[in-house]
């Protein structure tokens, strides 16, 4: 389990120690990524998370995130579950407010702490799970997914089909023409 907020002081330490924290992370513990669950998904996800902080740049200490597993999000096309990976790979320097972000380095992603210097540990990392989950999750074999099950049959020659506009380019053509004379 992760840390809910670590203090700036807190943090130092754990730099110069280069101090590790990982554990189990289910799908529950994370509210926002909670939200995008399949609800009637039999294990809803659990994740691996790795957090190590270490010294970096300028003393600032870089909290770099490791965290893999899969999720049971949603499908768009189906609305039944789809197994989808996450693997999360980021290394983030601490920083205490917007000009810090500024004195980095380009390569350099970060995060901030808040205004009382504490830095919230599980929102950064959920922050980067949610980066890498797609914005619409389908099954990528389309045989999986039950949407393309659910197709009706084909419409057949007897079918009917009104076009509600079909005359109307019939009348602009013969205002065209009646016009042009």
């Amino acid at each position: 389990m992760l840390a809910e907020r670590i203090g700036s002081s807190q943090l130092a330490e754990m730099a110069a120690l280069g101090a590790i924290l990982e554990g189990g992370l289910g799908a529950r513990d994370l509210p926002r990524v909670w939200a995008l669950v399949a609800p009637q998904a039999a294990a809803a996800g659990e994740l691996e998370a790795r957090v190590t902080v270490q010294a970096g740049p300028a003393s600032r200490p870089v909290v770099a995130i490791a965290v893999h597993g899969v999720l049971a999000l949603v499908c768009q096309r189906c609305l039944e579950p789809v197994r989808w990976p996450v693997d999360v790979d980021v290394a983030l320097t601490v920083v205490s407010d917007e000009a810090g972000t500024r004195e980095l380095a380009d390569p350099f992603d970060s995060v901030l702490l808040d205004a009382e210097g504490m830095l919230h540990l599980r929102d950064a990392v959920e922050d980067e799970i949610l980066a890498v989950l797609p914005l619409a999750p389908l099954h990528a074999d389309l045989g999986e997914c039950r949407a393309s099950s659910m197709a009706g049959p084909e419409p057949g020659p007897a079918a009917q089909v009104h076009r509600p506009f079909a005359d109307l380019g019939a009348l602009l053509g013969r205002r065209d023409r009646q016009g042009g004379q």
